[in-house]
């Protein structure tokens, strides 16, 4: 439970309107009149203006992260696909995503990619953008000669019983 209740706090980050906790009962005492449950875990939702009343969720164990946010959209009117949305642009800029795409797309046009039969272009593509995240400064191996690139050609002998014939 605590590994969805960490993702969605991270979704609604830059909802204003919601604040996510994790409390530990055994660490920490709090009034038994917000929380009865002799049981954990437990999910509680503190509405703003009726913090007195907590609302409970049922059976908390074995949720996924629809059901979460799901509950919380019931009792909030907060969309978790809005807040992602709405975070999208902060974190792209916080990770520098656009100036990764524009790395990946130079390091794409830089080199030829290489084409193996049985597989998609699109699987040689994705090879070469991985060879270059793991080490940008590291040549193609198919950078230069195609002959030199090219990988070797197993060569291939006829078998006979005869350890003379050639």
């Amino acid at each position: 439970l605590k590994p969805l209740v960490e993702q969605l706090a991270k979704a609604l980050a830059a909802e204003p309107s919601v604040t996510i906790a994790i409390v530990d009962m055994e660490e920490n005492e709090l009034p038994s009149r917000y929380f009865p449950e002799t049981y954990i875990p437990n999910a509680k939702l503190f509405v703003a203006g009726k913090k007195r009343q907590p609302i409970t969720m049922k059976s908390v164990m074995g949720q996924s992260f629809e059901m979460l946010s799901a509950f919380l959209q019931e009792h909030t009117g907060v969309e978790v696909n809005k807040a992602v949305e709405k975070a999208y642009p902060e974190y792209c800029e916080k990770l520098k995503i656009g100036e990764m795409f524009d790395e990946l797309r130079a390091a794409a046009q830089a080199r030829p990619i290489r084409r193996v039969v049985g597989r998609a272009g699109l699987q040689g593509l994705a090879s070469a953008l991985y060879e270059h995240l793991l080490d940008p400064l590291l040549p193609s191996p198919f950078d230069g000669d195609a002959a030199a690139a090219a990988p070797p050609v197993p060569q291939f002998a006829r078998a006979t019983s005869d350890p003379n014939a050639p």
